[in-house]
């Protein structure tokens, strides 16, 4: 897979190719670092001449889009600078540390029982822009990497400096690099103004480079010399304590480093311990859930709380069911005790018991089977069956019954007794419910045969 460095500085970007040690294309910008038309112009340039489908990209950025930082603490392990650089990170960025992606390096130093602690820090919405911009190009991205980072470990790798001033000469800017025993503690830049007078602006350049390395030298007091590093072919006499004499050159159209590129992104320094890079993949993965953080909590705490809930409700069924188990338990114990007759063993408790419930639901379906049944005939049999005692000269020959009419036909001696058992019928279907008719007949002898029909209406 092909790999690009994309190095941007405030500017300038290039694209160099570490396959062909080439620059591929570059571009002067004119747009405000950071913002989203300097992002636009960069890749309208760069996907025009370059494409970036199935490449690795990686990003090498200048100061301008960078936030440094150096602490020094008390001597202790990496672990505790990882829990305290975070807060101390609150104080010295301009914004919330939230909003930045930081990666730094450090080193114990027992000589002077110190922890040092050099890094950088990039706003997580750039490097967000950075790398869709990438991905929508067909890309991937491998590092982050920080222009000045390397700058010192190239230095480092070169010179091995100390307490000294480290400078890289380029044509058209000056950068310093403050070393504290080989720590790289501070650095600052100061960059050509040009007027149109080359000689004149090289003057204003010479005055301005001198005076921010007697204002270093004059606050770093430790600073035991002044290393120069210049571009290769350039003019420069260094004077006493540490000032510089440039002539006059002409002008390059091609912005370039005083370090090759190829060292810059050379293995050895790609490697190192304390090499910055700003991306890892992990935390953007972190930084896609935690916008779903909240809702993903809320929806966890509703689930627990209906877990909960559910348990609680399945606890409680139990709990009844045991509950209810104990008194159906004592309630059987009460029936054994209740209805096993004496001198049976309490092994045939259930034998006896089975054969009283079995008798009980025959009952039961006896019950059920005859107990709407109203008995018209026998309950009206009955009644006349009284009559009877208080007649006993009443024969009854015949006897119908319907739900729709009753007949009843008999014969009674004397007509007394007839009139009598005539009130004696309508007491007895006095309701409004039924019609009587009766007939009657005389044979003579004081005997009277009568028929005797009783209608429901």
């Amino acid at each position: 897979m092909r790999h690009l460095y994309l190095l941007l500085t405030e500017r300038f970007a290039l694209l160099y190719s570490p396959d062909s040690t080439s620059v591929e294309s570059s571009v002067y910008l004119t747009k405000t670092p950071g913002s989203s038309d300097f992002i636009d112009q960069v890749f309208t340039v760069f996907t025009e001449k370059s494409d970036l489908k199935g490449t690795k990209v990686s990003f090498v950025l200048d100061r301008s889009f960078l936030t440094p930082f150096y602490f020094s603490f008390p001597l202790i392990t990496k672990r505790k600078v990882d829990n305290i650089l975070r807060f101390e990170l609150e104080n010295a960025l301009l914004y919330s540390a939230s909003e930045y992606y930081f990666d730094y390096y450090h080193r114990r130093d027992k000589e002077i029982a110190r922890t040092q602690v050099g890094g950088y820090a990039i706003k997580k919405d750039l490097l967000h822009a950075l790398v869709e911009k990438v991905q929508t190009a067909g890309g991937e991205i491998q590092w982050f990497l920080a222009l000045n980072n390397l700058l010192d470990l190239h230095l480092q790798e070169k010179s091995t400096p100390q307490d000294c001033l480290s400078i890289l000469w380029e044509k058209d800017i000056a950068r310093f690099f403050v070393y504290r025993k080989g720590f790289l503690v501070g650095f600052s830049s100061v960059e050509i103004k040009s007027n149109g007078e080359q000689e004149k602006d090289l003057v204003l350049f010479q005055r301005e480079v001198n005076q921010k390395v007697a204002s270093i030298l004059l606050t770093e007091t430790e600073i035991e010399e002044c290393l120069w590093d210049t571009q290769e072919g350039l003019p420069v006499h260094q004077g006493e304590q540490g000032r510089l004499e440039i002539l006059p050159t002409a002008t390059e159209t091609w912005p370039q480093f005083s370090v090759n590129l190829e060292e810059l992104f050379s293995p050895s320094l790609l490697s190192s311990k304390k090499r910055i890079n700003l991306f890892q993949p992990n935390l953007l993965i972190f930084e896609d859930l935690k916008k779903y953080a909240k809702g993903l909590m809320l929806s966890a705490g509703i689930l627990l709380a209906c877990i909960g809930l559910y348990m609680g409700s399945l606890g409680y069924e139990i709990f009844q069911l045991q509950e209810r188990q104990k008194v159906l338990n004592q309630a059987y114990e009460r029936r054994v005790s209740q209805y096993l007759p004496k001198g049976v063993s309490r092994s045939n408790a259930i034998y006896v018991l089975k054969e009283r419930l079995k008798g009980e639901q025959e009952k039961q379906q006896l019950a059920k089977r005859f107990g709407k049944r109203e008995y018209h005939v026998s309950k009206l049999l009955k009644k006349i069956s009284l009559l009877k005692q208080q007649t006993p000269s009443l024969h009854l020959d015949k006897f119908s019954y319907s739900p729709q009419v009753i007949t009843i036909q008999g014969k009674v001696i004397s007509p007394v007794k007839f009139d009598l058992l005539k009130d004696q019928f309508h007491q007895i279907f006095s309701s409004p419910e039924y019609s009587i008719k009766i007939n009657q007949q005389s044979l003579g002898d004081e005997t009277i045969r009568f028929s005797i029909s009783i209608r429901s209406l």
